[in-house]
């Protein structure tokens, strides 16, 4: 019995060596794991203060959990065989003038982008000092009716012969225009409110194409004007309502649904010593000189032509010169050099040559006409007609005219319309 309880205790005391011994080899196997090295008793050592430039790269960012005038206590790692942190040191960090936050890995940094340079300014169309009164000068510089022929014009003649009626006179197309704000407000139609002079008044007959300023400020416009003095104004067919800012094509003409303002020579402009610094709507004889084009009876501006339009009505046989052509003098024509002896046919002839004109409806009958407005000076005696006759016979078809081309394109003839002052 006493010699099996030697054995029993002699077995116990080896393996408790045995045990002891493996532990302190299993202790030192991890730390040189984890470490590479034998772990030897270390005195922590404190940080060096936060800052943001360069984090510490085994750092792992915590959220922030004070302010700019709190302090923190960072930790010292020491490694024991359980991995508890202890902290043995603190460490002040400098005043900060915003919300601590913890350290961050440092960002990528990104290049500063590049400053965009400055596209190179490019010159456009010179445009006339100061400004114009939209009343009397409506609508966009570039609009149609404000955009000079260019120099990049391709002109095909027109043909155009002087009309043999009305004792050979050039004839006016009246229409009935009235911008100015300051006039008595009347209901057009029975229904909005327009600007209406006192004395206008008209029968209804010829085309009456009419322009009235809104209470907004548009512009109505429809045809054949029935007005007494100081009465409503009523019309039968009501066009397109336009902005006086705007491209100003739309309007009432019936022959091709051009402005009823916009191309008209207005009152004051044949007599003052300005030149006329705006294209001109003229009208035609269909039969005599507008194509019929094969069916395609009409070209842009134009919205449309005439509902008789036909091969014999629209007889005319220069396949350019449809309705909606726009017509213009040749830029190599010396007007000096014609010999045109009235000052307002002069005029006209230069307008031709600067902005040309276009064709807006059919005289239906054998003579030239040009849109004025009503009560407008048209002609100062002596030659005027038989210049303008003249002058008509000279006149060419801007072919490459275009919505993206007004005026045939290039440098324009003379500076643009000033901006609009009111």
């Amino acid at each position: 019995m006493i010699r099996r309880l030697l054995i029993v205790s002699l077995s116990v005391a080896v393996a408790s060596v045995a045990i002891t011994q493996a532990m302190q080899a299993d202790a030192g196997s991890q730390c040189r794991t984890r470490r590479g090295h034998p772990c030897p008793t270390r005195t922590a050592t404190p940080r060096p203060p936060l800052t943001t430039a360069t984090p510490t790269p085994t750092a792992t960012p915590r959220p922030a959990t004070s302010t700019a005038t709190a302090t923190r206590t960072p930790t010292a790692t020491t490694t024991t065989s359980t991995a508890t942190r202890t902290p043995t040191a603190t460490t002040t960090l400098p005043p900060a003038t915003a919300t601590a936050t913890a350290p961050r890995a440092a960002p990528t940094a990104t290049p500063a982008a590049s400053a965009t340079p400055a596209p190179t300014a490019v010159a456009g169309p010179p445009q006339l000092a100061g400004s114009r009164d939209k009343y009397r000068w409506p609508f966009a510089p570039i609009s149609i009716w404000n955009m000079p022929i260019g120099s990049g014009a391709v002109y095909v003649p027109a043909g155009i012969q002087p009309a043999n009626a009305w004792a050979g006179e050039i004839t006016t197309d009246d229409e009935y225009i009235d911008l100015n704000p300051s006039d008595p407000m009347r209901s057009l139609n029975g229904g909005g409110m327009v600007h209406v002079p006192a004395d206008m008044s008209a029968d209804g007959g010829w085309n009456g194409v009419s322009a009235f300023l809104t209470q907004d400020g548009r512009v109505a416009q429809g045809q054949p004007l029935v007005l007494t003095p100081g009465g409503n104004p009523r019309w039968d067919y009501t066009y397109p309502t336009v902005d006086l800012y705007g491209d100003g094509i739309d309007g009432a003409h019936g022959g091709s649904g051009l402005s009823s303002f916009g191309g008209s020579i207005r009152k004051g402009e044949l007599s003052s010593a300005d030149p006329l610094r705006h294209a001109l709507k003229v009208n035609l004889n269909a039969k005599r000189f507008i194509s019929y084009g094969g069916g395609n009876c009409y070209r842009w501006p134009a919205r449309h032509c005439d509902a008789y339009a036909s091969p014999s009505a629209y007889a005319g046989g220069v396949p350019a010169l449809r309705m909606g052509a726009l017509l213009a003098l040749r830029a190599d024509v010396d007007i000096s050099a014609l010999g045109l002896q009235s000052a307002q046919a002069r005029k006209i002839a230069r307008a031709l040559q600067d902005y040309g004109a276009y064709v807006a409806d059919d005289t239906a009958w054998d003579v030239h006409a040009i849109d004025i407005e009503k009560g407008a000076e048209f002609g100062d005696g002596g030659s005027f007609h038989q210049d303008l006759q003249r002058v008509f016979t000279m006149l060419n078809v801007v072919d490459n005219n275009s919505a993206m081309n007004i005026g045939g394109g290039g440098t324009p003839r003379v500076p643009l319309a000033p901006a609009i002052g009111n």
